[in-house]
């Protein structure tokens, strides 16, 4: 019997000995071309911290996400509205707009307000704002510390901040600052800081970090070998123009670990990473390539309606990207048509994240009407459920989704967000 796929939810634990040993080889590996840029960091002078130019409707679409996502009560819903709190700082980091993150950041009430000073530290390091990074480091460790000593603290929390802290230490050219906050972090959280780590891999250090990945792979459990897939996508991407390395990278990424069998969807996951690395580099017949090996394992699975429709979409979508439009878009009406025939059978609270996945779609392709008319079908599938949680939660996805993928939103459309936000109240 075939079950619908979902996510993973479990762990395959990896040797403590065996996890610290795989970390130790690969930061030393990594340590002496981390110093390079720690040099010319401390020459350069700190530029002035500004938000890049938005459109006013991006910037509203930002701000009704916030709102949204601050709206949600702390009682009963403290975890719920930190984590769309946090989703919004992101997405304002992905858009280079690092006074509205740190600006908002003070908002966020429980541990991942660390998470946020931790990334917006990260963006600053990148950016050449040592001095800030530098500062709000401290301020993210001692809420990472706290965690530690609270009696409901969980250390995967304590952990995905302290990764953030080493990652940015890093960037920064200070290997022996960033190695006591990478070590012993849970196998779930290393990814940061090893994508970090490919970044900075040279030609001299190339073959001992491989190495250590390739340790990872055969010897690691089921998200231990994630984190060590992803590095190694980094890695490619890194090496891109270099076509025997990029070969023999891609070779692991797809034979994937020793150890372990990868669930569906990482394997989609990882095929999405790939795609887009090929997308950035311009390589449209490889994204072509992965889209169909992508639509492969799709066609192998039992999907549960709501994710048959947002996979198929995402694959339609990197096919946009690979200069495929005639398969993009019979795939994304083939992804609509389901969804149609299948909407009674979908939870309402889940109805929103496949429509928007299918907008996405569109963008990609170019279609933008066609993809803010799929945005507000979103919007307005988002606001079926009579408690305001799951409607908070829907309207802030449906603003990023909006802004990060760069479709401007109308009047039309704004008026309707508007409209939702303002419609949010008890009950919870």
């Amino acid at each position: 019997m075939a079950f619908p796929v979902r996510s993973p939810s479990w762990r395959i634990p990896v040797p403590i000995a065996a996890r610290w040993g795989i970390r130790l080889a690969l930061l030393v590996a990594l340590t002496a071309c981390s110093k390079a840029p720690n040099e010319s960091a401390r020459e350069q002078p700190a530029p002035t911290l500004v938000d890049a130019p938005l459109s006013p409707a991006r910037r509203e679409l930002l701000e009704l996400a916030f709102s949204a996502a601050s709206a949600i009560p702390m009682d009963p819903h403290a975890k719920t509205r930190s984590r769309h709190q946090a989703d919004v700082l992101a997405a304002c980091l992905t858009l280079d707009q690092p006074l509205r993150a740190r600006g908002w950041a003070d908002a966020i009430r429980d541990w991942r307000r660390g998470l946020a000073l931790a990334e917006y530290a990260h963006w600053c390091a990148g950016h050449g704002a040592r001095a800030e990074a530098e500062r709000c480091l401290p301020l993210a460790a001692e809420i990472a510390d706290a965690i530690v000593k609270a009696e409901d603290g969980q250390a995967w929390r304590r952990d995905r901040i302290r990764a953030r802290i080493a990652a940015t230490w890093l960037v920064l050219g200070e290997p022996a600052k960033a190695a006591p906050y990478a070590s012993d972090v849970e196998d779930s959280e290393t990814g940061f800081v090893d994508a970090t780590k490919a970044k900075l891999v040279t030609d001299a250090t190339y073959a001992e970090s491989l190495a250590a990945l390739d340790s990872v792979l055969a010897t690691g459990g089921l998200e231990a070998a994630r984190s060590a897939l992803s590095t190694l996508i980094a890695l490619h991407d890194r090496f891109w123009s270099e076509m025997t390395r990029r070969k023999e990278l891609e070779g692991r990424i797809r034979k994937g670990p020793d150890r372990v069998k990868l669930p569906p969807g990482i394997r989609l996951e990882l095929l999405f990473e790939l795609a887009g690395s090929a997308a950035r580099h311009g390589d449209g017949a490889k994204v072509r390539e992965l889209a169909d090996a992508a639509r492969g394992i799709f066609d192998e699975q039992n999907w549960l309606a709501e994710d048959h429709v947002a996979t198929l979409a995402a694959i339609a979508a990197m096919r946009a990207r690979g200069g495929d439009a005639g398969g993009a878009r019979r795939e994304l009406e083939i992804a609509l048509a389901r969804y149609d025939a299948e909407r009674e059978r979908i939870v309402d609270i889940w109805r929103a994240r496949p429509l928007r996945k299918v907008a996405e779609g569109f963008v990609a392709l170019g279609e933008l009407d066609r993809a803010l008319a799929i945005y507000r079908r979103a919007a307005t599938e988002g606001h079926v459920n009579p408690n305001s949680r799951p409607r908070a939660e829907d309207l802030v996805a449906t603003c990023l989704s909006l802004v990060l993928s760069g479709c401007e939103p109308d009047a039309s459309s704004l008026e309707q967000l508007r409209a939702l936000r303002a419609g949010l109240g008890q009950p919870w």
